[in-house]
């Protein structure tokens, strides 16, 4: 299956200051008839957005994340492994670059859930004390060219259904404030986050891949590094584990695709994206928080990895565009 499209970050509104969104898609059943014109259903999360005209949705995939509820009616969804009918309560995840398409689209509502994942990631510990959760809902985050072998989906109990409309929920409240609060909404998601994973560690856990005891130790303490702005020390991060420095840069390679120091490189520039959403401060405060030696080091770091400015990219980010 190739990409028609790809839904870009702006696109879907996503912003430094509104890194997650929620909203309910509206399909017209095939016959041409509209469901709302006689009722809503009561599970629609934010806002509606009513689909006219849409018995297909053509293949496309997306530089964020996505979640998505099905809440009423029913629609064909197709991704690389195949096609599967989509009834109430089937949920999916969607991770950048993969792509899926919809066919036979009959009335449904969809709740729709997209995140952006160095967001999540600016203090990654906390999902990585679960086993499993975070290669589920960020998997291209935690390994070079992820890529999973199929998509996940799976249909959630009434019980746990509820719980995660109230999540998506309170997160589309939250977002429609002019400034919503990004420590609420890291909260909210990973609430959703664990609901949707007990819900699928239930009926399916071939994707729940465990990481190495040792590498999420190598992990962890290489985000406290970042966090505090220390530089990294492999050889002597290797020590602490009772490894050799070329044993532990082999391994940890072999469970992310990038070294360490690459890896602690990466987490420092994802860091400083969320930095930036702070208009206040400047390149070179941002810069030496991170542990940079001056700003244009950190500057070239971050068109590296990006491919734009920091500037350019604030810019980009910090606002969204109309609905």
């Amino acid at each position: 299956m190739k990409a028609e499209k790809t839904v870009t970050r702006v696109e879907d509104r996503l912003t430094l200051a509104h890194p997650v969104r929620v909203w309910t898609y509206a399909f017209e059943r095939l016959d041409g008839s509209v469901p709302w014109a006689t009722s809503m259903p009561t599970s629609c999360c934010g806002e509606v957005r009513f689909c006219h005209g849409y018995p297909e949705i053509p293949p496309h995939d997306h530089e964020h994340y996505e979640f998505e509820l099905i809440l009423e009616g029913s629609a064909l969804h197709s991704t690389s492994e195949g096609e599967i009918r989509l009834r109430p309560g089937d949920a999916h995840i969607m991770a950048p670059g993969e792509i899926h398409s919809f066919s036979e689209v009959d009335g449904i509502y969809i709740a729709h859930c997209a995140y952006i994942g160095e967001w999540l990631t600016s203090d990654i510990r906390e999902l990585l004390a679960i086993d499993g959760l975070a290669p589920l809902f960020l998997p291209t985050l935690l390994a070079r060219h992820a890529r999973r072998v199929r998509v996940p989906q799976w249909r959630l109990d009434p019980a746990r259904f509820s719980k995660c409309v109230q999540e998506m929920r309170d997160i589309a409240a939250e977002c429609a404030r002019p400034a919503p609060c990004h420590e609420y909404l890291r909260w909210s998601i990973k609430k959703l986050m664990y609901h949707l994973y007990c819900a699928y560690r239930e009926t399916d856990c071939s994707l729940l891949l465990p990481i190495r005891s040792d590498i999420r130790e190598a992990v962890i303490a290489i985000e406290r590094h970042v966090a505090e702005g220390d530089p990294l020390d492999a050889s002597e991060l290797a020590h602490s584990l009772k490894m050799s420095p070329a044993v532990f840069s082999r391994s940890f390679k072999q469970s992310t695709g990038y070294s360490p120091m690459q890896y602690f490189q990466r987490r420092r520039i994802e860091r400083a994206s969320w930095l930036l959403r702070d208009a206040s401060r400047s390149i070179t405060e941002i810069a030496y928080e991170l542990g940079y030696a001056d700003a244009s080091c950190f500057s070239r770091m971050f068109r590296k990895h990006f491919r734009q400015t920091p500037t350019e990219f604030a810019e980009r980010f910090r606002t969204a565009p109309p609905a």
